[in-house]
């Protein structure tokens, strides 16, 4: 699934709005604020 995503990024964008997806689920979070809240529970190895 993110293969797709990652080559698609142009459709995916145009085709789906952040603004309504958030009317959805209002907690939704950048990736950048869930790899800060959630960084201690990736293992690195």
């Amino acid at each position: 699934m993110f293969q797709y995503f990652s080559e698609q990024t142009d459709m995916f964008a145009r085709d789906f709005s952040i603004e309504q997806t958030r009317t959805l689920n209002p907690a939704l979070q950048s990736f950048s604020t869930w790899l800060a809240t959630n960084k201690d529970r990736i293992p690195v190895h």
